[in-house]
């Protein structure tokens, strides 16, 4: 019998023969009629007349794939941060859609240039290969907000100490991850317990990301003296007293003008547990402040008033 050869598969159909008797007979078998692989098989026929007498034959059926894939043309994988590669897959003219296989790594978090090495197999032995280029490349820089620029009242020293977060930066982000925080007064990620002389110091605030993109913010720390706020021949001028003390804090504030006044205490993770807003009519003020109720430790107490900040440190001691 005619050999039965095609691409991808083959179907056979029963074929038939002459007998004296019967006349035509078809060919009945146990084996398969389609086949779908690639490979040579045989079919066995029978004919049988039905009267006792049987007559055998047999088909070669070959089934061929000799087209590789289709090598897909891969478009590059850009990601700022990371990204984890979605497998590609391509068409085979006998397999159909075919995913793409790889050994390298299909998660990228680390900045850089990658390449995937993909093959494509049929699964008939015809192989395609291609190649995908994987970008991480961060170009953005981080988000960053200072403060903006404050006024303290030094102490009898003739410095100002911060305490507390109250300085630092707080408002910062970054689209991937920062890599470091630090100012350029003391090159820390903090302030507390820096020290400023009289005068005014520029403070500036550096976020690098692991990228090594940098973004820079700055303000200005004002210490006025001491001994100026007691002065009360001067415009304008702040007094605290006594301080340290027990909890009970007089509050002396002298200026030209008659703005109100707005008094915030700060505790030293810089969380605000006392505001209050006040009417000022007269060129002096005069405030009795009352935190005997509050544990022992170093605050901050804010005074805003004609558009200037002062930020002054108390101190409340056991009683």
């Amino acid at each position: 019998m005619q050999d039965l050869v095609g691409e991808c598969s083959v179907t056979a159909i029963n074929p038939t023969t002459f007998d004296n008797c019967s006349g035509e007979i078809t060919a009945t078998t146990n084996d398969a009629l389609t086949y779908s692989n690639a490979g040579d098989y045989v079919i066995n026929w029978i004919f049988d007349d039905g009267n006792g007498n049987i007559s055998l034959a047999t088909q070669n059926v070959v089934v061929t794939d000799n087209a590789s894939p289709e090598a897909p043309e891969l478009e590059d994988v850009v990601s700022e941060c990371g990204v984890i590669v979605n497998i590609p897959t391509t068409t085979d003219n006998c397999a159909g859609i075919i995913y793409g296989e790889t050994n390298d790594t299909l998660s990228y978090y680390t900045q850089g240039v990658y390449e995937i090495f993909w093959a494509f197999n049929d699964g008939n032995g015809n192989v395609s290969f291609t190649t995908q280029t994987v970008i991480i490349e961060d170009v953005t820089s981080p988000s960053i907000n200072c403060i903006s620029d404050i006024n303290v009242i030094s102490d009898s020293s003739s410095t100002y100490t911060v305490s507390g977060n109250i300085l630092d930066l707080i408002d910062f982000s970054d689209n991937c991850e920062v890599a470091s925080v630090s100012n350029d007064f003391n090159s820390l990620t903090t302030l507390n317990n820096a020290q400023f002389n009289i005068g005014t110091t520029t403070i500036t605030w550096t976020v690098i990301d692991v990228a090594g993109n940098i973004s820079n913010c700055s303000f200005d720390i004002i210490v006025e003296d001491y001994l100026d706020v007691i002065n009360s021949n001067i415009d304008e001028a702040i007094a605290i007293y006594p301080n340290p003390s027990n909890g009970n804090f007089n509050v002396k504030y002298i200026s030209s003008n008659n703005d109100n006044l707005e008094l915030m205490l700060f505790d030293l993770t810089g969380k605000t547990i006392y505001s209050e807003e006040m009417v000022k009519k007269e060129n002096v003020f005069n405030k009795e402040l009352n935190f005997s109720n509050l544990k022992p430790s170093i605050y901050q107490l804010m005074i805003k008033s004609n558009g200037k900040t002062y930020l002054n440190k108390i101190v409340i001691t056991e009683n």
